[in-house]
This record gives C-alpha cells, sequence and structure tokens, in this order.
C-alpha cells in the first residue's frame, strides 16, 4: 500500500505546450506602454506586444486517496501465533507432567495467551474495518456468522471426541457430558469455571475471546455508523476501556476478590483484546506508515524482552500481574503484532516468518483445543513412565491431533466459497 503521492499528473500550460510566438501585427507600430514611476517599481513582468494572455495559474492536483485497507496474509502474524502457543502448551505440559520442574519451563506461561488476545483484537478489528472502508458499513450479522464458522467446527469435533471417550471410559455420567458441551459450545465455559469437566477448562479463554467479538463488533458499527471521522472515537474508546479494565481489577484484587475468577472473567481481561484492537485501529488508519524501520525493530526487541522476564518471572496468579502488569504486558503484544509487519527485511521479521513458527502458528488453534484433553488423558492413565517421555508424548499427541485437525476440519471452513459457474 503507497500512499506517497508517487505518479501524480504533470500540469501542462499553454507555454509550456510549445505556444505560439507573437502574432504579426499591423504596418503601424504601437505607441510604447509608459514606463512606472521609479519609486513603484512593478513586480510583473511586463507583456510583450501582441504576446498571447498568460494563462492563470493552476493548482497541483490533490494526493491520490488512500485505497481501501485490505489485510492480505501476512505470515508473520502466524509466526506470532506459534510463538505464543510454546509458552501455553508447554505450561500446561510441564505442570502435570513434571511438577517439580515447572519453574524452570515457562512458570508464567500466561503471556502467550496475553499474545493471542492482542493478535485477536488487532485482527478482528483490522478485518472490521477494512469491510467497513470498502462497503461503507458493518455487517454484524454476517461477522458473527463468520466467526461461529470459524470457531465452532473444530471446537465441536474435539467435544465430540472427547465425550466418546469419557463415556467409553465411564469417568463422567452423561448429564455431566451434556452440561459441559453446552457451556463450552455457548462460551461461557468463564461464566461457570468450576462446573465444565476439567478436560475442558482451557476453553475460557475462547469465551473470552467470544465476547470481545460480539461487543467490539457492536460498538464499532455503532461509531461508524453515527461518526465522521470514527478512527480516532474507537480509539478513545478503547483506551479509556483498557484504563477502566485496570483500574478496576487492581482494586478488586486489593479487596480480596478471587484471582481464579478474575483471570477467567471476560471484563477483568478486556484490556488484551482492546489493546490488540487499538493496534488495528493504528494500522488501518495508516497512523503507524511512516514509522522507521529501525524503530520496529527496536520495538521488536524491547517487548519480546517483557514478554519473555513475565513468562520466567512470574505466575498465572502473581500479584503484580493483577496490579497492572496484565495491561502492560498485552501492550507489549499489541506493540510486537504492529511491530512485526513493520519490521520487514529485518532479521527479526525473518524469525518471525520462518517455517517452523508460521507451520505452528497455521495449527496453533487446533493445537490449542486439543492439548489440554491429551495432557489430562496422559495424566491419568500413564503410570511409570519417565518424565521426559510423557513429556515427549503429550507434545507429539498434540501436535499431531492439531495437524489432522486442521487438515480435517478447520481448512473446509476456511476455503473460501467458490464462484458460481455461469449460466
Amino acid at each position: 500500500m503507497d500512499d506517497s503521492g508517487e505518479g501524480q499528473a504533470t500540469v501542462v500550460t499553454p507555454a509550456s505546450a510549445g505556444s505560439p510566438g507573437p502574432a504579426a501585427g499591423p504596418s503601424s507600430t504601437p505607441a510604447p506602454a509608459p514606463a512606472p514611476p521609479a519609486s513603484a517599481p512593478s513586480s510583473a513582468p511586463a507583456s510583450t506586444p501582441g504576446a498571447a494572455p498568460a494563462a492563470p495559474p493552476t493548482a497541483a492536483p490533490a494526493p491520490p486517496a488512500r485505497p481501501p485497507f485490505r489485510l492480505g496474509y501476512r505470515p508473520e502474524l502466524d509466526g506470532l501465533r506459534g510463538l505464543a502457543t510454546i509458552p501455553v502448551v508447554s505450561h500446561h505440559i510441564v505442570r502435570l507432567m513434571w511438577p517439580t520442574g515447572d519453574h524452570w519451563v515457562f512458570p508464567g506461561g500466561q503471556v502467550g495467551l496475553d499474545l493471542f488476545f492482542a493478535l485477536s483484537g488487532f485482527l478482528i478489528t483490522a478485518l472490521i474495518l477494512g469491510e467497513f472502508e470498502r462497503t461503507g458499513r458493518v455487517d454484524v450479522v454476517d461477522f458473527v456468522r463468520r466467526r461461529l464458522r470459524r470457531l465452532l467446527p473444530a471446537l465441536l469435533v474435539m467435544m465430540a471426541c472427547l465425550l466418546a471417550v469419557s463415556v467409553v471410559g465411564e469417568r463422567y455420567s452423561p448429564g455431566v457430558l451434556l452440561s459441559s458441551t453446552g457451556w463450552v459450545a455457548t462460551f461461557s465455559t468463564n461464566l461457570v469455571f468450576d462446573r465444565p469437566i476439567v478436560e475442558l477448562a482451557h476453553t475460557w479463554s475462547l469465551s473470552v475471546e467470544a465476547h470481545f467479538y460480539l461487543l467490539w463488533c457492536l460498538a464499532t458499527a455503532l461509531v461508524v455508523s453515527r461518526v465522521r471521522r470514527p478512527y480516532p472515537v474507537l480509539a478513545g474508546l478503547a483506551v479509556g476501556t483498557v484504563v477502566v479494565v485496570a483500574v478496576t481489577r487492581a482494586l478488586a484484587y486489593h479487596d480480596g476478590v478471587d484471582v481464579v475468577g478474575m483471570y477467567v472473567a471476560t471484563l477483568r481481561r478486556l484490556d488484551g483484546p482492546l489493546l490488540g484492537a487499538l493496534a488495528g485501529i493504528a494500522v488501518v488508519a495508516g497512523w503507524v506508515d511512516r514509522v522507521p524501520r529501525r524503530w520496529a525493530v527496536g520495538a521488536c526487541v524491547a517487548a519480546l524482552a517483557v514478554l519473555g522476564v513475565t513468562a520466567y518471572r512470574t505466575t498465572p496468579i502473581s500479584p503484580v500481574l493483577f496490579e497492572g502488569l496484565f495491561t502492560a504486558v498485552a501492550a507489549c503484544g499489541a506493540v510486537l503484532v504492529v511491530a512485526a509487519s513493520l519490521a520487514s527485511g529485518s532479521r527479526l521479521h525473518r524469525f518471525f516468518t520462518a517455517r517452523p513458527l508460521v507451520a505452528l502458528g497455521t495449527i496453533s488453534y487446533s493445537v490449542y483445543l486439543w492439548h489440554f484433553p491429551i495432557i489430562m488423558w496422559f495424566h491419568r492413565n500413564i503410570r511409570g513412565w519417565p518424565v521426559a517421555g510423557k513429556i515427549a508424548a503429550c507434545v507429539m499427541g498434540s501436535l499431531v491431533a492439531g495437524v489432522v485437525s486442521y487438515a480435517l476440519v478447520e481448512r473446509r471452513f476456511l476455503r473460501p466459497k467458490r464462484a458460481a459457474a455461469p449460466a
């Protein structure tokens, strides 16, 4: 996307287009015009007798309008998804398979979820505002349909397999299984966190994202339909809400509110996706188009450093997270999302677009869905294996399940509809 104004038309005036010389006048020479007084020199050039009148000055044309925004495929975003997957899955595996070593391997694995939240906020906002720029409106019903088409198929297949295994193993009663399915399928897990079966506990983050999708789409549709310049208003709305969420969460923590309930509550975690949404607004509006690449690289390095330190110096319920670090980490995630694209051509960008990282990011949703049920199955049923063997089996099982789910389920629903054949 280039809005630098290159390729503007050159203005051609009569003088520059080969205008004819002075016309041949009559035989009698006209009297010359009197010279201006010496005390008032004229700044305009004297006209040549018989010359064509000078053309009026022509205003330079306005630069071309910025084309409607289209996100397109950005492999660095898949790379960031892959990067976010590593601490989340590693934290869960090590915590259950090697409890005495969880302080060595991403004890603060929640930073992966913070990065996921920022990515979701960015992508959703870019899609919504891109649609607005192309069509002049936001179709809320179509947006919800597309989000359900993206989230539900792989989720329902995972739950069907899990329920079948649970019935055969007689671990849960049919009533418990059906109620758990209902909570998960309606993205309500975080509202009743202690009710679904433990194999589905990780789906609370999907509930947070689904709630954000709906609330933010409605808010965006309202703003763009009522406000002439919607981007500054949306940015202010996002910033204001982030401040409210961060302050109320810190106050609730010091008032003794249950930390687990706050950790999974939508209204306590909206700062993550909203900071990603703010990044999306900045990109769509073109506010970061002229950021130098060296600044983007520096921002990436700083954000990665904060995420890395947080991953090794905190746990999911560390007090400092609720006192403001959740918001700071989410802000670093949003910076990383924007700067990773602006750093194109750098070594850091090549790292984000490395094939293994991009491949992991491509299947990250399915890996996230399947990894926790697989970990719980190994935790309950495999005895006598060495720790390294159980960890390796969980990693391989999660990756294989992710590949199969992506290939057989996700891709079927991610493919664009084929164009109708001509009549």
